[in-house]
Parts: structure tokens; sequence; C-alpha cells
């Protein structure tokens, strides 16, 4: 593996953000941050799924970040795995006050489909406590819990181009994890799906958290584009000398009551028809 690799996944996850405005409290973490994390992460008293057992290297003297190795399983081959910390996001998660961080490590490719890891703070380092699978920090925000506590919110787009909300909380010593919405885009290589047929695609543009109801609690407001193209429906093939038919901007509504998001019952429709299913 290359060093130009080491700065390939970060490359990939601004491009992402890029596509998508608002605010977000998820960041790249500072050279010492990363040590510290990887660090804890590698020194785990608990499974942390595709990281256990790693060890933390510094092989790339001019990146700022470190590098976890994990031996690849025998029935993969042979060689060693390598992650770089490529997000963090920092709240209250385990417990009212406390400073915890979900920290994100990707491999050093152009996707990143890693775990996110949970640390709480214990004297002046770390201490890993669990595993959030399948958990992306692209763009996230942080919510107050009932309790005390924090949940994270965050918007991630996958190597599909699937882009998904997704809400976790740790509750009794656990992950949980809410997906909000999710959209799916449009491929012409599906001429079954309802996508074709219908020749739309849904995508989110931007969100932000102002209390939409006047309860004290932040709300999301998630701002899509539905683009309608001019297909064949039968064999999902764009009609020759069309562009766009048109293109709508609705704001999908969602009320955060402390626990969870209850969306509108104009955005329950829109899912229903536009979104993809859990």
């Amino acid at each position: 593996m290359n060093k130009p690799l080491a700065l390939l996944t970060l490359t990939t996850l601004a491009t992402a953000q890029a596509q998508f405005s608002g605010p977000n409290e998820a960041r790249v973490p500072r050279s010492a941050e990363g040590q510290a994390l990887a660090r804890a992460v590698c020194a785990a008293p608990v499974p942390l799924g595709n990281l256990s057992g790693c060890t933390v290297t510094n092989r790339y003297p001019s990146s700022p970040l470190p590098d976890l190795r994990v031996p690849v399983k025998p029935q993969e081959g042979k060689g060693e795995w390598a992650y770089v910390p490529v997000r963090v996001l920092y709240g209250s998660f385990t417990r009212p006050n406390a400073r915890d961080v979900l920290a994100q490590f990707c491999t050093e490719t152009d996707t990143c489909r890693a775990d996110a890891v949970l640390l709480t703070r214990q004297g002046a380092g770390w201490r890993a406590v669990g595993v959030v699978p399948g958990f992306d920090l692209d763009v996230c925000l942080t919510y107050p819990v009932k309790g005390g506590t924090d949940a994270a919110t965050c918007l991630a787009r996958d190597e599909q181009r699937l882009s998904r909300v997704q809400v976790f909380r740790w509750v009794g010593g656990k992950a949980q994890v809410q997906q909000v919405a999710a959209f799916r885009p449009l491929s012409l290589t599906r001429p079954d799906s309802a996508q074709c047929r219908g020749g739309w695609e849904a995508e989110p543009l931007q969100w932000h958290d102002r209390d939409r109801d006047a309860d004290g609690w932040p709300d999301l407001t998630l701002t899509v584009s539905l683009t309608r193209y001019p297909l064949d429906d039968k064999t999902c093939t764009m009609l020759r000398g069309s562009g766009i038919l048109n293109r709508r901007i609705p704001d999908l509504a969602f009320s955060w009551d402390g626990v969870k998001f209850n969306p509108s019952a104009q955005t329950r429709d829109f899912l229903k028809n536009y979104g993809e299913p859990q």
C-alpha cells in the first residue's frame, strides 16, 4: 500500500460532504487526537469488530495520523488491513456530562464502510466502550436526550450512493441505531424498480436543527431534491433528445422528542412514496 492512499479516504469524504450543506459537528481529528484514540482502540478491553486485535503504527512519517494494522482473517488470505482515523464526533453519549467521542476508522481505499467506535474519557486518556456497526460520521449533529445524554444524528452516502440519515444512542450499555430516512439513486439497470417506472430520484441537499414546534427540543428539517426524468417505463432508458422533466425541492420535517424523531404526516407520505424502506 503506498502513501497517497493514506489521504484517499479523507478526500472521498470531503467530496461527499461538498454535495450536502448545513451544520456539521463531525470533523477530521487532529494529529494528537488520532494518536490517542488509536492507542485506546488497540488497547480496548471489549471486542471492536474489524478493529479487534489491532496495533498502532506510524509507517508514513509525512502523515499526521497513525494507521492501525489488523491481520487479515485466514479465510481471506494473507497480509493485513490498514485503518486510519478519519472522523470524530464529541458528546455525552454514555452518561450525563461525560466526555465521549465517536471515532471512525476507515481502510485506505476510495470508500469507507467501517464501524464507529465509542470511547469515553478516562483520566488523561480514552477507553473504548463499544462499537456502532455500520454507523458513518460523514455529516453529523448531536441532539439532547431526556436524562442528560446526547444522541448522534448522521447523514452518510455509501459506495452505491444510498443516502441514509441515522440516529445513534447508547442505551443500557448497547448501541441503538434508528433509521430516519434513506434515499436510493436512480439506477437505469433496474427497469423493474419503482424509480424506473416513475422516472424519479430523491436526494438530500441540506439540513438544519431549528426548533420547528417551539417545544424546547431541536428538530430536523431535511431539504430534498426530487427530480423526474423522461424514461421509457419498460426499459428504463432515457428518451432521446430530452432532459429533466421537472424538479421539486421539498422540506421534510421531523420533530425530536428527546428520544426519537417523529416525521410529520406529509413527510411520512413522501418517504412512503420516494424513500428507501428500512
